[in-house]
């Protein structure tokens, strides 16, 4: 029988990429999730980007960590019942090393860690840069 999630809140899951060598995708969120009626919801808390050099690319940015985290939910592996809300509360750039796929894989792990903490796992294991 597939699983709801979230079972309950989950709050302040943050996920680090960082470069390997002299460039690379960068990329700093925090989430939350909380249970919903149905469905996947992604929203932006106030003042995400309000300190970011270049602010212009945050809408571009911050949607692609929507689009990770519902593609991981979503993901036949998981075998869920996708009713979340996830909200990103925090988000750090980096003016070089920061893009898409980096925001897009930040996303993708968060949800992991997520769905590791919902079912009785640590996430710590799937924090790991990779």
């Amino acid at each position: 029988m597939a699983a709801r999630f979230p079972p309950r809140p989950i709050r302040a899951v943050r996920e680090l990429i960082v470069p390997r060598g002299n460039c690379g995708p960068f990329a700093d969120i925090t989430l939350d999730f909380e249970p919903a009626e149905t469905g996947f919801v992604f929203e932006i808390a106030d003042g995400v980007t309000a300190d970011w050099e270049w602010p212009e690319y945050g809408p571009v940015y911050l949607e692609w960590v929507g689009t990770g985290v519902e593609e991981e939910l979503r993901h036949e592996d998981h075998g869920l019942i996708v009713a979340v809300r996830v909200i990103l509360q925090a988000a750090r750039m980096h003016p070089v090393d920061s893009r898409e796929q980096g925001f897009q894989r930040a996303g993708t792990r968060a949800a992991k860690q997520a769905i590791a903490l919902a079912f009785g796992g640590s996430g710590e294991e799937l924090g790991a840069p990779g």
